[in-house]
């Protein structure tokens, strides 16, 4: 009883609170299932095959921070584990919730490197550490276990939850 209109109408609200990727997304695997139940004999048609994808809007606006943008985030971060998180990705590249998941086993400060497996390529980083971060993770209060978090406060969160404190922090920094 699914109809076009109704796959329309999921592809639309989903880009409604995600992105426009993801309802397309959304769309593209609603097709694979529906076509799928097509050759086994289920469905006389696809009602999700003369769905449109959502064109997407304009180019990407992204742009790497000035100086003066990183030390105003820094700054707003100071005092919570956002500072030690955003000085991790920032001198490593880790992603939010690779970063969000390192303890203190990942941290090697006799060799000076971080090391971790990037959840989304599954590639093992091995980073040396730069100055700021050494001395910034140096100044944590360490655990004897070394599966402890070096960031509790965000260990726990889900990826949108991290976006969203980042986000929070980019707020507070004016940006």
């Amino acid at each position: 009883s699914v109809r076009s209109a109704d796959v329309a109408r999921f592809r639309d609200e989903q880009a409604r609170v995600l992105s426009r990727n993801t309802a397309n997304l959304g769309v593209k695997v609603l097709r694979a299932c529906f076509n799928q139940a097509f050759k086994q004999g289920l469905l006389t048609r696809n009602p999700a095959a003369v769905v449109d994808e959502l064109k997407q809007r304009g180019a990407c606006k992204r742009r790497a921070f000035t100086l003066a943008e990183l030390r105003r985030v820094l700054d707003a971060a100071k005092g919570s584990d956002w500072y030690g998180a955003t000085l991790t990705s920032l001198y490593t590249s880790a992603r939010l919730s690779d970063m969000a998941r390192l303890t203190w086993r990942a941290i090697d400060l006799q060799q000076n490197t971080v090391a971790f497996v990037a959840k989304k390529t599954g590639g093992r980083m091995v980073v040396p550490l730069a100055k700021p971060l050494a001395e910034h993770l140096a100044s944590l209060p360490s655990s004897d276990d070394p599966n402890a978090p070096l960031f509790p406060s965000l260990v726990k969160l889900r990826v949108s939850q991290l976006s969203d404190g980042f986000r929070s922090v980019l707020v507070e920094a004016g940006k």
